[in-house]
């Protein structure tokens, strides 16, 4: 357990020396409450409210599912993917450090979001902590997972951030986080049925600022659960070291 302690701080200090993901990943969504929470201010209910969920699900994609994708490809094409196969490290170790690094760095985001809205944005929230970090919890892996996969299509990094922001942006923009899905025209709303991010949002709003149970949203639960698995049948089928 000493070694896989030891690879979840490297990744997490790597991390933290990249100037450009502490802004996109940490203070841009900061920077995004504050322009929406200057323009909507003292509205209720406040629309911070609305899209602090999608903030969380911004921040989880990106780092979770485009910084992993992205990252692991560029071990490949760089070689160095090879070389840690060779080495004694166990591969298992390598993976799981990645994932519980990028877990625990989007666990930080999300608290910062969730420390600015309540604090400077007087954001009420209803929901259970726990429930809430169940739901985040399933999500950030299932990104995580699909994440994953790209490494086994692509072998260029520019080609990993190209097809990763492919996916991203839809997944930010049409999945009811910036507005109402109801609002929308009725073929983005069925495009966006098939979106795991739409689920994701739709959950965490729902348990952590509305007081819903898990059980109320159990559909986006089990969703996520399928996008977790399917990612993770095929990233462990695709995934090649170089």
């Amino acid at each position: 357990m000493r070694t896989l302690f030891k690879e979840v701080e490297i990744q997490i200090k790597l991390y933290f020396r990249d100037k450009q993901l502490l802004f996109w990943n940490m203070a841009f969504p900061i920077f995004m409450m504050f322009i929406f929470g200057s323009v909507f201010w003292g509205k209720r209910p406040s629309y911070i409210e609305f899209i602090l969920p999608t903030l969380i699900a911004m921040t989880s994609m990106s780092t979770a599912f485009i910084s992993i994708g992205v990252v692991v490809t560029g071990l490949k094409q760089s070689k160095l993917l090879r070389r840690i196969k060779l080495t004694p490290l166990p591969k298992w170790i390598f993976f799981t450090g990645q994932m519980v690094s990028r877990y625990i760095i989007v666990l930080l985001q999300t608290l910062l979001i969730i420390a600015t809205g309540v604090l400077v944005f007087k954001v009420e929230m209803k929901g259970s902590i726990f429930a809430s970090l169940i739901v985040i919890t399933i999500g950030i892996i299932a990104f995580i997972s699909m994440g994953f996969c790209i490494p086994g299509f692509v072998k260029k990094t520019e080609t990993a951030g190209v097809i990763a922001n492919l996916l991203f942006f839809p997944m930010l923009f049409l999945s009811g986080g910036w507005f109402p899905l109801e609002a929308a025209p009725q073929f983005i709303q069925y495009f966006a049925r098939i979106l795991p991010a739409t689920y994701f949002i739709h959950a965490v709003r729902e348990v952590l600022m509305n007081g819903t149970s898990l059980t109320g949203v159990i559909k986006d639960v089990w969703i996520l659960l399928g996008w977790l698995i399917a990612g993770s049948i095929i990233s462990v089928k695709f995934f090649r070291w170089e």
